[in-house]
């Protein structure tokens, strides 16, 4: 059947639909109900198809890794820069300023006389805001050892326990390795040029790393107190979302109090994500949190004890949106 003879279908008249068989006449109008629910269920896939995080509820990681669509946000016909009522941000001079630079006139201007010996007193102050000059400071520890007046045995001093080798990089020096890399997204290659360019010290992307090894050593004290603070708490929050980790889909799940909130990220979305990050297994008061894995009966099981809550619980809950 070509698409002629589907439009004259489409416009046969009442008169000519009367002459035809019956059996065609009910196939025809099965044929015009199946279109028509066809073209809807066209209509909500096309629909389905256009909406992502941007324009629905749907979470980011719903997006996958195809490309986002240009914005379409219209110009709002406002002047670029500051809109009118916005405080703004600015120098203002200070009172104690760390030098003073006094710029004292040699000679008269009207008659060229000598001013050298005339007291002069301050007509005008001008201030410049600058950091000084970027430089290493190299501290060097000696430990020292004694003889004993009476028994005449030798003892010797300790080193500060964060002082490991001959020689090694300061806190500060490392924390702005790590300041640079987690909190500004720096490459490791452009801190090392960044370090060098500044500071005149010269730095590996292993240096780098190893600062990186030696905080996430040191968090593990941060990280059980703030996990036992969760645990102690009686109503927990618990999310995930999705997070691009080496070009892969990644899922950040949070466990949060009204106090604290603990991130984690993991290849899986579901129960063995929270298992690896060893709260909600140990959790025994009320969240939000259920596994699709766990099925509709999981779910409501895992619900059940919110319709006990006291009051108190309600209004926390209330209080984050649920």
């Amino acid at each position: 059947m070509d698409s002629q003879t589907i439009i004259s279908i489409s416009t046969l008249s009442g008169e000519v639909v009367d002459t035809l068989p019956e059996s065609i006449r009910v196939y025809i109008r099965y044929l015009e109900s199946r279109i028509q629910q066809l073209e809807t269920r066209v209509h909500e896939l096309e629909a389905r198809l256009s909406k992502d995080s941007s324009n629905s509820n749907k979470p980011p990681s719903s997006d996958g890794l195809k490309r986002k669509p240009k914005s379409l946000r219209e110009q709002s016909g406002k002047k670029p820069g500051g809109q009118q009522g916005r405080v703004g941000k600015g120098l203002t001079q200070v009172n104690n300023p760390d030098t003073i630079v006094t710029h004292t006139p040699a000679s008269c201007t009207e008659c060229g006389s000598n001013l050298s010996d005339v007291y002069g007193f301050c007509a005008e102050q001008r201030q410049v805001f600058d950091i000084p000059q970027p430089k290493i400071n190299v501290t060097e520890h000696r430990v020292e050892e004694k003889k004993c007046p009476c028994c005449g045995g030798i003892t010797r001093a300790l080193f500060p326990e964060n002082i490991k080798g001959p020689v090694q990089y300061g806190d500060r020096i490392r924390a702005l390795i790590a300041y640079f890399s987690h909190e500004h997204f720096v490459p490791v290659d452009r801190v090392c040029a960044i370090v060098e360019d500044v500071f005149g010290v010269s730095l590996s992307p292993g240096t780098c790393a190893n600062v990186d090894e030696q905080l996430f050593i040191n968090l593990e004290v941060f990280e059980a107190g703030l996990k036992a603070h969760l645990l102690a708490t009686r109503v927990l929050h618990f999310d995930e979302t999705g997070m691009r980790c080496e070009k892969k889909l990644h899922w950040v799940h949070v466990a949060s109090s009204q106090m604290a909130t603990f991130y984690t990220i993991h290849k899986k979305r579901g129960q063995e994500a929270m298992d690896a990050a060893d709260i909600l297994s140990r959790f025994q008061g009320y969240h939000n949190w259920a596994s699709a894995s766990l099925g509709e009966s999981g779910i409501l099981e895992s619900l059940q004890p919110l319709f006990h809550l006291q009051n108190g619980a309600k209004a926390n809950i209330r209080s984050w949106g649920y």
